[in-house]
């Protein structure tokens, strides 16, 4: 698997884990223990404000409304990333564009803060998606550097156990023809023994030894 792979398979299953938790929540027991903990674990990086999410239901979303407009577009940006490197903006611009689509969050956060503003749903969507894009611009060729690179390092050990002492498993075809070659081999070491064995058989009979005289003859 490819380091693009497993990471749209990370971000895939980090959004998936945003809408399961209300959905385990609803069902009670044990789902709802495990829900708790989808929670607890997304309340480190969202302030999780009941007003300010979506409900599933009648529970809300493990993270608010901005944040999961951030993680959705985030995926969706890595699927779209290959078509992005091949402007020009993308690669030379990445963190001025990142720059750029920080200001209409901060404004609409600034700007609720103050009272001056009241943000909306609308609002939280289009600078979350906004930012989630540019996000997974920026972050993505050093996110597949760093994948490829561990990866490169999980394979390396598999290759030495393969080199020294753990032998890859051997075609069955070669196997069984190695096994008739060397069951050839011992049938004509066989034969052979067994002609050497009847010709000196064979010269015992013809060349008889003889016992010498006793005494010698005047």
């Amino acid at each position: 698997m490819t380091s693009r792979r497993i990471l749209l398979a990370g971000a895939f299953f980090w959004c998936v884990l945003i809408v399961a938790a209300p959905l385990l929540a609803s069902f009670g027991g044990r789902s709802a223990l495990m829900a708790s903990y989808f929670y607890e674990m997304f309340s480190r990086v969202c302030h999780q404000l009941d007003s300010h999410s979506f409900h599933i239901a009648g529970f809300k979303f493990a993270v608010c409304i901005r944040c999961t407009a951030i993680y959705a577009s985030f995926f969706g940006g890595m699927i779209l990333f290959p078509l992005s490197k091949r402007t020009t903006i993308a690669l030379q611009k990445s963190s001025f564009i990142l720059m750029i689509s920080l200001i209409p969050m901060g404004v609409d956060v600034g700007l609720a803060a103050f009272g001056i503003h009241e943000s909306n749903v609308f609002t939280r969507i289009a600078t979350g998606v906004l930012f989630g894009f540019a996000l997974s611009i920026v972050l993505m060729p050093t996110l597949e550097e760093v994948t490829g690179q561990l990866l490169s390092r999980f394979r390396l050990p598999r290759r030495v156990l393969n080199l020294h002492g753990r032998p890859s498993v051997p075609n069955l075809s070669n196997l069984q023809s190695e096994l008739n070659q060397r069951h050839l081999s011992n049938h004509n070491l066989q034969s052979e023994l067994n002609l050497r064995n009847l010709s000196n058989h064979q010269t015992t009979i013809d060349h008889p030894q003889r016992t010498p005289y006793a005494t010698k003859t005047r």
